[in-house]
């Protein structure tokens, strides 16, 4: 019982850190994607 409440615990915390890293590694590459389309488009105005 006590090691089964230990594993969903350790189990519970490895979704969030995944989930927390999933979400940081979007947000990353959507600021990349962003400045990828700006030079684009000040390329395309020069």
């Amino acid at each position: 019982m006590w090691f089964d409440r230990y594993g969903s615990q350790i189990l519970i915390s490895n979704v969030n850190s995944l989930l927390g890293t999933r979400v940081k590694n979007s947000f990353v590459t959507n600021k990349i994607s962003v400045l990828v389309v700006f030079v684009k488009v000040k390329n395309k105005i020069r």
